[in-house]
């Protein structure tokens, strides 16, 4: 192990200066308060998402680094292409916070590296549903829901099961959505509402013509200014989804169906919820597309219904943290650090939004207090190499913004440049 190696694995264990080399993959998404971008858009200033999902900003985003050892990192709930992966790319050196799964061991800060080294099975916490604030939107994001999942593509008529329509309209009359019942089916009823039959297309009500207006109305998705509206909008646009499309089963998991740009759509809702939703594909003869999609998912911290015989059957999860399934290395590709003004040091990245560990100055205040206000002492002796690379890591923080943070740089950096010299009077003495 190299002398920059062993200083690097110290400062971890130890809670010391460290800086993240290389980062994660610039072409990593990164769900921000304003849509998606990726790692090598961002720039200091922007926003990202916090652990409790608020945002949190961007305080430092260097230029992206080359050579790099690269190990793509893949979490449980299964590896897909595109927009419903669940892995992501990161350096060797790259920081987690992580504890071993079924041990009774304290949660602490590991590298890439180390967990890929290690015969053991490690998960990260979990993110928390993003916080956003509500926003205007053309209709109700239940109604749409509830559209989406068992409207007439087309038109503004929405079918349901006997059982439900009485409580699918008080739902939509408790959100000022008025609708009247049409010719309907023995299994089926439908309701309208684009108002009395025989009305003009200018004295339909807003809803209908708004919803006419959009462009999922020919082709069923969840628009982008949904995807970005306010938390609580989006929760109420999963439970539309789940009160007409959705279902809890007897194991308290909560399933989705719909065709695959929906069903897509509905992973995506509710991966910003905080939810760790998988999807499979299931063949049926009777469909045109050979089959539909299955969306599942054990809620956590949401209800995702209103319909009330559906949330009398909804468990809760107590997963609060998230298993790795694999590390591998992979081909060297360009990767960034970024570092974020959060206390925790944490912040969402990746499709999933999975929690990524800050790049910088871990816990120097705390270890600062730990000495009693004065210069930890060192736990080992440094060779001559390690002083230079503590030394090095120390005057990069000497420089950063936050005035706590430079003053016991600059405290400990001084402490290991005396010991340093001392050593090295010490050896001119003894001829060494």
């Amino acid at each position: 192990m190299s002398a920059q190696q062993r200083a690097r694995n110290y400062a971890v264990e130890s809670n010391l200066a460290v800086s993240d080399a290389g980062g994660i993959s610039v072409d990593t998404p990164m769900p921000t308060p304003t849509g998606w971008t990726t790692v090598g858009q961002l720039k200091s200033g922007d926003a990202v998402f916090g652990s409790d999902g608020s945002p949190v900003r961007v305080v430092d985003a260097p230029p992206a680094e080359l050579g790099h050892d690269c190990y793509e990192v893949a979490f449980a709930g299964g590896q897909r292409a595109g927009r419903l992966a669940t892995s992501i790319v990161v350096s060797g050196e790259h920081l987690w916070l992580t504890e071993v799964v079924a041990s009774d061991a304290r949660s602490r800060i590991r590298t890439t590296r180390e967990m890929a080294e290690e015969d053991r099975k490690f998960a990260i916490p979990r993110a928390a549903a993003r916080q956003t604030p509500t926003v205007g939107l053309p209709i109700d994001p239940y109604l749409l829901g509830v559209w989406l999942g068992d409207g007439s593509t087309g038109d503004c008529n929405i079918a349901s099961g006997w059982e439900d329509v009485e409580e699918l309209e008080r739902q939509l009359a408790s959100r000022g959505i008025r609708t009247r019942r049409l010719k309907s089916g023995e299994n089926v009823a439908r309701l309208s509402f684009s108002g009395s039959a025989g009305y003009q297309a200018a004295n339909r009500p807003i809803p209908a013509i708004r919803l006419r207006e959009m462009e999922c109305f020919r082709s069923k998705h969840i628009p982008s200014n949904y995807m970005q509206s306010g938390t609580e909008q989006r929760l109420e646009l999963l439970r539309g989804l789940m009160d007409t499309d959705g279902c809890a089963t007897t194991a308290q998991q909560c399933v989705f169906i719909g065709r695959r740009r929906l069903a897509e759509d509905a992973v995506e809702l509710l991966r910003s919820l905080g939810q760790l939703p998988t999807i499979s594909f299931v063949g049926d003869a009777r469909s045109r597309e050979g089959g539909y999609y299955r969306v599942s998912f054990t809620p956590w911290r949401i209800q995702p219904f209103a319909f009330a015989r559906k949330t009398i059957r909804v468990g809760s999860s107590r997963r609060d943290w998230v298993t790795i399934a694999s590390i591998r290395k992979v081909k060297t590709l360009p990767t960034r650090r970024i570092e974020v003004d959060a206390a925790d040091r944490l912040y969402q990245a990746g499709p999933v939004g999975h929690l990524i560990h800050n790049t910088q100055e871990v816990d120097y205040r705390q270890a600062w207090r730990d000495a009693g206000g004065q210069a930890p002492r060192w736990k080992k002796q440094f060779t001559p190499e390690e002083d230079a690379v503590i030394l090095d890591k120390l005057g990069h923080l000497k420089r950063c913004p936050d005035e706590p943070t430079r003053a016991v740089a600059s405290e400990l950096h001084r402490s290991v440049r005396s010991i340093r010299n001392r050593r090295r009077q010490l050896l001119r003495q003894t001829g060494g």
